[in-house]
């Protein structure tokens, strides 16, 4: 039991240390919103790059986040997580991206990475897929939510993140198939 509650006291203590920060950045501390900024920032990018599936342009989308997190962090009134607050303004910047994109812009993978051949091809499949299911595989494997989480992030019910999230892995199993065949 005492294991217990030494375990989670550091839990507690991060949860209450980034309260303190919050409330710093509310108040206009520049310095304090840093640190925030880089506690989430690799996070942010990740969301960004694979919702739009460009490097430069997700590098850009994650600095419009920033830019309208720190114009808007006096509203956040603390009724979400401050993350599910930040990861909302990412998918708002990225959607209002995909939005402005004509439709013959032909989805370009960022420069391969570790393994060059996959990534290119998850980045392809996710690009092939409706917003709706890209944002739920991305919410719950890169950004590692719960469905409970993603239910709330989202404002749906669970049921409807559970069908959206099955479609989606079906429909990215497909674009994956494709792409790999469509391979030179």
């Amino acid at each position: 039991m005492m294991r217990e509650t030494c375990e989670a006291a550091p839990a507690v203590e991060a949860k209450h240390g980034e309260a303190a920060l919050v409330a710093r950045a509310r108040r206009g501390d520049g310095p304090a919103f840093e640190q925030l900024h880089a506690k989430y920032r690799n996070r942010l990018f990740t969301l960004c790059l694979n919702m739009c599936g460009q490097r430069e342009e997700a590098r850009d989308l994650l600095q419009e986040t920033l830019l309208r997190a720190w114009r808007g962090v006096r509203r956040f009134d603390g009724r979400s997580e401050f993350s599910t607050w930040l990861y909302q303004i990412a998918v708002n910047v990225c959607r209002d991206a995909l939005r402005k994109r004509r439709p013959a812009l032909a989805y370009a993978p960022s420069p391969p990475e570790k393994d060059a051949v996959a990534v290119a091809h998850v980045r392809e499949a996710l690009g092939r897929l409706r917003e709706p299911y890209r944002l739920v595989l991305v919410l719950r494997y890169n950004l590692a939510l719960s469905y409970v989480e993603i239910a709330d992030y989202l404002r749906w019910t669970l049921p409807q993140v559970k069908m959206t999230l099955h479609r989606a892995k079906l429909a990215f199993r497909d674009a994956y198939t494709q792409t790999e065949e469509n391979e030179p």
